[in-house]
């Protein structure tokens, strides 16, 4: 998936007309949280707001603000009971701010790209200005801050929390980008194979043609998930070697077995691994209980483990859910 502010870039840059529909509050039960965008166009929806009649509300909304070449942001408020028809029963507040006949050049766009994690302030008013404080303030959510007669909406910008380095790219490697591309993450997939990479590939994965393991190890951003799955076992066992000794790895996922975990942990202790460091290898990997074969099916369980990590972490930090939003 496209970070929000990425895909605006492209719209505006293409000029296409679009807006911004943000969850500014939320009240009770809701289908998504605050900070969570989607960008509408005439014809194309990216991202969601969280499906139902609220979706298709604010999308007839944001159409006929296209439509009526409005330039003005909006705040609606919804009530997710009877009259929306749907059994939330909570209440959301969303924004909706036009890209209606502006120029290409929006450096304020730019600015919010290069300095992740950052704050963006938007005046709520016609032709109002956007300003990016990088590190400043709370990145707890969104917030409507009155300014005179204007009102501010005052919103965190991160970098997508998620990122994925997958070495190989046989059928499950496949299988697996093809369920995270939908997630707000980024996803370094590396082989030495050319012709094993599909011809398309969606827009938050690179492909890196490399024989060099070691380095691709090194050059991975502090904090990552990897994923281990070549068609080598050797190159399996450098490339977690070289993880494990590197430490700052959020997740080391190995595909294979639990006789293939008892070989790779005797020779790694022979390198002088200790038990600590060895524990935090993940083999076999893929939640509990589904015990399938089939690409696809390994590819979910091993989806459903990533997210599982990544709520708990965010757990240990104080979030209540986890900050993967579109």
């Amino acid at each position: 998936m496209t970070a929000w502010y990425d895909r605006l870039a492209s719209l505006v840059a293409a000029g296409v007309d679009c807006v911004v529909v943000t969850v500014v509050a939320t009240k009770g039960s809701t289908p998504r949280e605050p900070g969570t965008r989607m960008i509408v166009t005439a014809d194309r929806l990216f991202g969601t707001v969280g499906g139902g009649n609220l979706e298709y509300r604010a999308t007839d909304i944001a159409r006929r603000i296209i439509g009526d070449g409005m330039d003005a942001p909006a705040l609606h408020d919804f009530p997710l009971g009877p009259s929306l028809g749907q059994c939330c029963g909570g209440h959301a507040t969303l924004c909706f701010e036009p890209f209606v006949g502006v120029k290409a050049d929006q450096p304020w766009i730019d600015e919010v790209r290069r300095s992740l994690p950052c704050m963006l302030v938007s005046e709520l008013r016609p032709g109002g200005t956007r300003t990016v404080a990088v590190g400043a303030g709370s990145f707890d959510g969104p917030k409507l801050v009155e300014d005179g007669e204007t009102i501010l909406l005052v919103s965190p910008v991160r970098p997508p929390e998620l990122t994925v380095c997958l070495f190989g790219a046989g059928h499950v490697g496949q299988a697996l980008v093809r369920v995270l591309a939908d997630l707000p993450c980024r996803i370094s997939w590396i082989d030495s194979r050319a012709e094993q990479f599909p011809d398309a590939l969606p827009d938050n994965v690179t492909a890196e043609i490399s024989a060099a393991a070691e380095r691709d190890v090194d050059d991975a951003a502090p904090g990552s998930f990897f994923l281990v799955m070549t068609h080598s076992h050797q190159l399996d066992l450098q490339i977690c070697e070289r993880i494990l000794r590197r430490g700052d790895f959020a997740y080391l996922g190995l595909i294979g077995s639990a006789t293939k975990r008892k070989r790779f942990e005797a020779r790694l202790a022979r390198k002088g691994l200790s038990p600590a460091v060895l524990g935090r290898l993940i083999c076999p990997i893929g939640v509990p209980g589904i015990s399938g074969k089939h690409p696809a099916k390994i590819a979910i369980a091993v989806a459903a483990e990533i997210l599982q990590r990544l709520e708990a972490a965010d757990r240990e930090a104080g979030f209540e859910q986890s900050t993967l939003s579109a």
